[in-house]
């Protein structure tokens, strides 16, 4: 199995490997790190194919996962399901690629401040949060002020909704709601 190391972002699933690199010069960013890093190395495959070829082990390592999902927010979807609950993990993966938020556990894409601060920092990241949520015109309507861009990732029948796409499209054009980087 070669494993390859690539700074750029894949185009596809992560597979990654563990290789140790010296402190803060990999995912960890802090001098006063005392451990070593786990840097992600990438291989690009097919889905399930590319997972089933990862050191198990590899998928539980917190350290190791947040330098995967900064690489690449989809490698969330192999985390192990303990990895999926965490906050910071997840917001890494939703930092990198919003849509990663479809990966999370659950109860983070049920919880509504969750998915508020995920909003904050790409509007794809509705789509990832449960359906209660994407039909709560209450919580859309607080989605729209911090990211006008969202509604496209609202329920179909709220997306046909007057007043929610008409305060999505005055934020827009006041330029009130934070639009998301893959938006702009």
């Amino acid at each position: 199995q070669v494993w390859l190391k690539s700074p750029l972002r894949p185009e596809g699933p992560v597979l990654p490997s563990a290789s140790t690199v010296p402190r803060g010069m990999g995912c960890c960013q802090s001098d006063a790190c005392e451990e070593p890093c786990l840097t992600p190395a990438v291989q690009v495959q097919t889905g399930k194919q590319a997972a089933a070829k990862a050191p198990q082990d590899v998928w539980q390592d917190r350290h190791f996962m947040l330098g995967a999902v900064a690489q690449n927010g989809f490698a969330l979807r192999y985390a192990h399901e303990d990895l999926r609950r965490d906050k910071d993990l997840v917001m890494e993966a939703v930092s990198s690629d919003g849509f990663a938020l479809q990966y999370a556990h659950e109860d983070l894409r049920r919880d509504r401040s969750f998915v508020l601060k995920a909003l904050r920092r790409s509007g794809s990241a509705l789509m990832g949060a449960h359906d209660d949520l994407r039909k709560d015109r209450k919580f859309l309507t607080e989605a729209l002020r911090l990211n006008s861009s969202a509604l496209q990732y609202a329920d179909a029948d709220v997306r046909k909704d007057g007043p929610l796409t008409r305060l999505a499209a005055s934020l827009a054009k006041q330029g009130g709601g934070r639009r998301a980087p893959e938006q702009r």
